[in-house]
């Protein structure tokens, strides 16, 4: 996929909409160099803007600055607005959503030491989390507690990891709107898909990036096609944004 098609900046063009006809966007990156952080702030909206503001931990401001601000650009490609002056609702356990909601575009992002994850769908519900490796974490004990039996025993066999169990399950929860508020040892996201409510959602792990762990989880009765976009480098940065 070339950046063209997710960078217009402009109008909703045909070429856009046929992006998330053929199936999801993902948008993987890690944190903007420097250079371009200025530029990346005039894309927060107003509220954004506020919370940048109170983020005392350096790399957790300009991570959120990072995300958001790609968010907003893309946001504002498929739509036709103005990145800062997007506006949102907020669902269930203030999952938000772009208005007018009628435009049935789904998004999701998530954040994790220096990396960030989006997905962007048209008229299905989507999930994406990413979770660093982190040392020091009781993974038994929150295991017993937050883990599906089944889980547990994969977990036990060494099947599957702590922290790649965990980004399914947060991925599908965000897909769902829940959050943490739906029971998580409820499901076991070690499987390709979970129902619930009559409602069908697919996982998929995301080998994206070194050292963390990521997922996203759709609605539907068949796991779309992913496109992936990456923002490591400077080049990838200074290409992504050489048209807003």
């Amino acid at each position: 996929m070339s950046l063209t098609k997710c960078t217009g900046f402009t109008l909703k063009t045909l070429e856009q909409t046929q992006i998330l006809e053929k199936g999801a966007l993902i948008i993987t990156g890690r944190l903007a160099p420097e250079v371009f952080r200025e530029k990346l702030s005039s894309y927060l909206t107003h509220s954004e803007q506020e919370r940048l503001s109170r983020f005392r931990n350096i790399i957790q401001q300009n991570i959120y600055l990072s995300a958001h601000a790609v968010l907003n650009l893309v946001l504002g490609s498929f739509t036709g607005h103005s990145p800062s002056h997007l506006q949102f609702t907020f669902g269930t356990e203030r999952k938000p959503y772009l208005l007018p909601v009628e435009a049935g575009l789904y998004f999701n992002l998530s954040h994790s030491g220096e990396y960030f994850l989006i997905g962007l769908m048209q008229n299905r519900e989507i999930g994406v989390d990413v979770e660093v490796h982190r040392k020091g974490i009781a993974r038994e004990i929150l295991a017993k507690r937050f883990f599906h039996a089944h889980e547990q025993v994969q977990l036990d066999k060494a099947a599957v990891s702590f922290f790649d169990i965990w980004a399914r399950k947060e991925a599908f929860l965000k897909a769902q709107g829940t959050g943490l508020a739906f029971p998580t040892a409820s499901f076991d996201a070690t499987q390709g898909s979970i129902q619930v409510n009559l409602r069908s959602f697919f996982l998929k792990s995301l080998s994206l990036f070194p050292g963390a762990s990521a997922a996203v989880a759709v609605e539907g009765e068949v796991m779309p096609f992913l496109q992936v976009y990456r923002l490591y480098s400077e080049p990838d940065w200074k290409a992504f944004l050489k048209e807003a």
